[in-house]
């Protein structure tokens, strides 16, 4: 981290904003989502032993997915390419710059482990979803740059 977004005082402490340069890809921490996605240009999600060649359409991959991960707790993940990338599960209004590249999915395996539940209930399946847009919305973040990290330091300048 370098360049100083913004920065405060507060307590005789200096808190300083920072833009994050180098920030970690968000999808090597824990995830309750699998990111599955095909790009010609891009290494987008997470890693997977799925080939696009192997379906005929996304209809067919996310049936697919839905059986091998004993779930539906799926989104569709739509890129928007023009001069950098963004994403999200909801789609873009260009046609022609944008389009899907895969889906989102919940690790039932991971998910029974992670949240103590035998099964998944409404409110829990409620729940997964917004977690899942919530993991797209922070690797989208990262993909365009929109990172930051802080620092604080005494009052002799010195990182705390």
């Amino acid at each position: 981290m370098s360049t100083i977004h913004s920065e405060t005082e507060y307590k005789g402490y200096n808190i300083k904003i920072k833009y994050d340069e180098d920030p970690m890809d968000p999808r090597i921490n824990d995830n309750i989502g699998k990111m599955i996605c095909f790009h010609r240009r891009y290494s987008l999600g997470d890693n997977h032993d799925y080939r696009h060649d192997d379906y005929s359409s996304w209809g067919e991959l996310r049936a697919q997915l839905i059986k091998d991960f004993r779930n539906d707790i799926i989104l569709p993940l739509y890129l928007y390419n023009h001069s950098g990338i963004t994403m999200n599960t909801t789609g873009f209004s260009c046609n022609w710059d944008s389009g899907q590249v895969g889906f989102i999915i919940v690790d039932r395996k991971g998910l029974l482990n992670c949240r103590g539940v035998k099964r998944i209930t409404k409110k829990e399946k409620e729940y997964l979803f917004e977690t899942l847009k919530s993991e797209v919305e922070v690797y989208d973040w990262y993909i365009i740059g929109d990172a930051y990290g802080y620092c604080i330091e005494d009052k002799d300048e010195e990182e705390i």
